[in-house]
């Protein structure tokens, strides 16, 4: 996870990471409040693709 830590879009491999880091950078830089879509059909890992992304924004934010 550290090395999606300020990456920019494109950077690295595509990665929900990456989609966090820049949501929190933009709320942090901006004070702007962000939001995170996860979509998809059933079974595409929504639910598991949201714990990535609250574990991470956890990281973040210490």
């Amino acid at each position: 996870m550290e090395q999606y830590n300020g990456a920019a879009l494109g950077e690295l491999s595509p990665r929900v990471f990456v989609v966090a880091d820049v949501a929190y950078r933009a709320m942090i830089n901006e004070g702007k409040s962000n939001s995170i879509l996860v979509s998809g059909e059933s079974g595409a890992g929504k639910t598991e693709t949201t714990k990535m992304l609250m574990r991470y924004l956890a990281h973040l934010g210490g």
